[in-house]
């Protein structure tokens, strides 16, 4: 929902074409919505509290915003810097989100982005379930 209203805002206020590549949108949303989902739930699962949670996310996202992407351009990093945001989310979904609106590319473009992010789900959602029998041996 954060991503949708954020697009629907650039929509109306930057005049972002949402509505010339919903489907382009669609693909890198859920990708993206499904990689940070399991990131959090990951997250969740391996902290102890609520409190460690806050402050290992805070300084992790933050990172993660840093170097990819999302704080400063990449095209203005080092090569070093950029191959670093290569591990992040943010690049990813940056990468996917300039081709849908930036570029114009055909879905079949994001094949790349689609597969990382996708991945990234798949794998943070297996430790999270193995992970997470110390919770159900708990109760």
């Amino acid at each position: 929902m954060q991503i949708t209203v954020m697009f629907l805002w650039a929509e109306a206020v930057f005049g972002v074409p949402l509505r010339q590549h919903l489907a382009g949108f669609a693909v890198m949303t859920l990708c993206t919505s499904a990689a940070t989902a399991s990131f959090a739930m990951f997250m969740a699962t391996i902290c102890k509290s609520r409190a460690q949670l806050n402050a290992v996310s805070v300084v992790l996202i933050l990172s993660m915003s840093t170097v990819g992407g999302s704080m400063i351009p990449r095209f203005a990093m080092s090569d070093r810097m950029k191959e670093i945001g290569q591990w992040t989310f943010n690049a990813w979904a940056l990468d996917g989100y300039q081709k849908v609106f930036w570029y114009q590319s055909p879905i079949a473009s994001l094949k790349s982005e689609a597969t990382v992010l996708l991945a990234s789900a798949a794998i943070l959602g297996a430790l999270t379930l193995l992970l997470s029998g110390r919770w159900k041996r708990g109760s």
